[in-house]
């Protein structure tokens, strides 16, 4: 057993911000519609979405009396990621896979994959139970 009681358990989540366009017309063709609130709405509740989540983590980490902070990020998950590990100092990484199929990953990216071949520290990445 590698664990240490001063070890800190660092949870990085990074959600892609959705992306907005300049201008549109509104659906009864009435004029111009102004995105930009709601796409300010969908940033609010990605990042709120987000927050619940690292707070279930973090009351799993405290009820196995796992020491940890969390870190929430928008932009680009691997870039962010490799960010995060970098100015937490982290000796090594675990990461989840989404168990994307070739064709998605192709299109969409892998992060897993990316921050594999970005990190100076090793990294383990925990496949879905009963993925291939």
């Amino acid at each position: 057993n590698s664990h240490q009681s001063s070890d800190i358990a660092v949870l990085v989540h990074s959600f892609v911000t959705p992306s907005v366009p300049v201008v549109g017309f509104g659906s009864t063709g009435a004029g111009l519609v102004n995105f930009t609130d709601m796409w300010r709405d969908q940033v609010k509740d990605s990042h709120h979405k987000a927050g619940e989540m690292m707070k279930e983590y973090e009351a799993l980490c405290q009820g196995q009396k796992i020491q940890c902070e969390t870190v929430l990020t928008s932009g680009y998950p691997g870039q962010n990621i490799c960010k995060a590990i970098e100015e937490q100092r982290a000796d090594f990484v675990i990461m989840g896979s989404r168990g994307l199929g070739p064709i998605r990953r192709t299109l969409l990216g892998s992060v897993s994959n990316y921050v594999t071949h970005h990190s100076e520290v090793p990294v383990t990445v925990v496949k879905e139970k009963g993925s291939k």
